[in-house]
């Protein structure tokens, strides 16, 4: 895992589930890792729990079906680190409403985030990525 030794990761999604174990994977590398979520708290408890293993997490709060949120949020993770390496895209959600109780508003944001947001995300770190080749 040395090959991540200061490489700069955004994880979005990162503030808990697999995508904290993401991040925490990352920085256990040596990597230089943001973590994005929609809320403060969830970002706060995951770089509390990094703490506690001596590991540091940066968070920045964002909503991945936002386009002008995304853009602004990618573009403060590479200047936080000087660069971008590598892109997780993780977020994701899934209401707990069975798939023939969901409603189309529930479906739509369902879309929205783990589509859209991987879209978007991706469409934003592309000119960093490209500059860290």
């Amino acid at each position: 895992m040395s090959d991540f030794m200061n490489k700069h990761v955004l994880v979005t999604g990162g503030s808990s589930g697999i995508g904290l174990g993401i991040a925490l994977g990352f920085a256990r590398a040596g990597a230089k890792v943001t973590i994005t979520a929609r809320t403060p708290s969830r970002i706060d408890s995951a770089i509390g729990q990094a703490a506690e293993q001596g590991l540091t997490l940066r968070g920045l709060t964002c909503n991945v079906s936002h386009a002008e949120e995304v853009k602004a949020c990618v573009a403060e993770a590479a200047q936080q680190w000087g660069g971008l390496d590598i892109v997780c895209c993780n977020a994701g959600i899934f209401p707990s409403a069975p798939l023939a109780d969901m409603s189309e508003q529930q479906w739509d944001e369902v879309q929205a985030i783990n589509s859209k947001g991987t879209f978007l995300t991706v469409q934003a770190a592309l000119p960093w990525l490209k500059r860290a080749e």
